[in-house]
């Protein structure tokens, strides 16, 4: 019987635990999922974890982190499980530290005090997206075809989390409550994140949480206008002309792109966080600012005020790129799906199997902007109630008929084939390392903590090799 429907079969779980804490909150989380389960594969330490799970292949972990060592390890475990649902727990925590286990491949990290009511329903919603319709063998290999795994998924929530946000990952959930706890405040915000990845949408759920909702929210783009006119649209022109300042009094200015700014504009905008003036008049506006550029590279290239950068890095907010968030690509896309269908009269109402397969996989570079605009462009080019890969012609691998404009990398699960073949001259070892962890990059999608995971070597030591191969290649 299916798993996730008639419940028959039961979750295989794994607890990694030196002091007992992490197996009596496994056991009491699990009695509360309402799933029959095997008993608990119990470790106390780590090299039994590995060699143990890879032939029993457990569908739930629970994993201590102090126990496990460091966030290497835990992603090696990610890599090695990549269907199963990880939990991590630590005596202590932070947000560096969550933001750091959550990269390395956990989908939820948790410290005392528990609750294991919330967890067992936050595990129950996961498995019952992420649990296999049939249990493969034990000894069938964890590489296996993601195909298969995705192809049992049960309908989507294409609905939004949390203000206009769709999406309930981990990185997410993060996000969502730096936003609840910014938006009572008054000072100033500053969001990072690639283009498309929701910078505007996080400084609106901001402005609709704070007490300004009431007010004006006013979006101006700095890379929009030349020096004169960006200080005329900002703060106002001759004649009486209003700028943006007065026009979001009382209310919220998003200032897009602040990096961009000619470093005139950027010195009146800095006389206004010293006084409070706009022109020629004060003004009541909550200053919320984004972009999708390294401030500290911005800095040191004098494109960016320092004086300035710190006094709007008050609050800050990093938004996720959606490779890193995959989680959420079905319930985007699903939510993208029927908004499209709707607008453009069309009939679809969901995605084939094999068409998750390649939005789950693909690399996203324009985040979730170019997820939205390919279910678009799939929707008014195609006639269906089911999108299926053909219909998806940005995407690498979306099947016979897709067009090769737009294509980008896509996840590979076996890596060791794509390494390439001897040559005839002897190159130096730098030059083999790089384009061995090269190569484990691209068929990892990027993810340095998967690649690190597969070359069985730490994260740390590809970022070490990168900056060693920049030094020598400058040099």
């Amino acid at each position: 019987m299916d798993p996730m429907h008639g419940r028959g079969l039961p979750i295989r779980l794994a607890v990694l635990d030196a002091g007992g804490t992490t197996v009596d909150l496994a056991s009491r989380v699990v009695a509360k999922l309402g799933r029959p389960s095997e008993d608990a594969l119990v470790f106390r330490d780590k090299a039994s974890l590995f060699i143990t799970c890879l032939q029993a292949r457990p569908d739930l972990f629970f994993i201590d982190i102090d126990c496990l060592g460091d966030e290497g390890e835990l992603a090696r475990l990610a890599a090695q499980h990549p269907d199963a649902f990880l939990v991590a727990t630590a005596s202590r925590g932070g947000v560096s530290r969550m933001f750091a286990v959550l990269e390395a491949g956990a989908h939820e990290f948790l410290t005392p005090p528990f609750d294991t009511a919330q967890i067992a329903a936050t595990i129950e919603l996961r498995l019952a997206q992420r649990m296999r319709g049939t249990r493969r063998p034990a000894s069938t290999s964890a590489g296996g075809d993601l195909h298969e795994t995705r192809a049992e998924l049960p309908a989507l929530q294409a609905e939004p989390a949390f203000d206009a946000f769709v999406g309930n990952s981990a990185r997410m959930k993060a996000v969502y409550a730096q936003i609840e706890r910014i938006s009572a405040s008054n000072a100033p915000v500053f969001i990072t994140g690639e283009t498309g990845s929701g910078k505007e949408m996080c400084a609106r759920a901001i402005h609709s949480r704070s007490n300004r909702a009431g007010q004006p929210f006013v979006v101006f783009d700095g890379s929009a206008d030349a020096d004169d006119q960006a200080n005329c649209s900002l703060f106002g022109g001759p004649h009486g002309a209003r700028g943006a300042f007065e026009l979001a009094d009382g209310g919220t200015l998003f200032l897009d792109e602040v990096s961009e700014l000619e470093l005139s504009t950027q010195s009146r905008l800095l006389q206004f966080l010293q006084t409070g003036e706009a022109g020629a008049a004060e003004s009541n506006v909550r200053l919320i600012c984004s972009t999708s550029r390294n401030p500290a590279e911005e800095i040191a290239q004098g494109r960016l005020r320092e004086d300035l950068f710190y006094r709007l890095h008050v609050l800050t907010v990093k938004m996720p790129p959606l490779r890193e968030r995959r989680d959420d690509i079905l319930s985007l896309a699903a939510f993208f799906l029927r908004q499209a269908s709707a607008q453009e009269g069309r009939a679809f109402t969901r995605l084939d199997a094999a068409a998750q397969e390649c939005l789950v996989t693909y690399e996203w570079p324009g985040n979730v902007r170019q997820l939205e605009n390919t279910i678009r462009q799939a929707v008014v080019m195609n006639e269906g109630s089911i999108l299926r890969p053909t219909m998806l012609p940005a995407l690498l691998g979306a099947g016979e008929g897709a067009s090769s404009q737009l294509r980008g990398p896509v996840l590979h699960r076996t890596w060791s084939r794509q390494l390439p073949q001897p040559i005839p001259t002897v190159e130096p070892l730098w030059m083999q390392e790089r384009r061995i962890i090269e190569d484990a990059l691209n068929a990892f999608d990027g993810n340095i903590s998967q690649a690190a995971a597969a070359l069985e070597i730490s994260p740390s030591t590809i970022y070490r090799k990168k900056q060693s191969w920049a030094e020598r290649l400058v040099g």
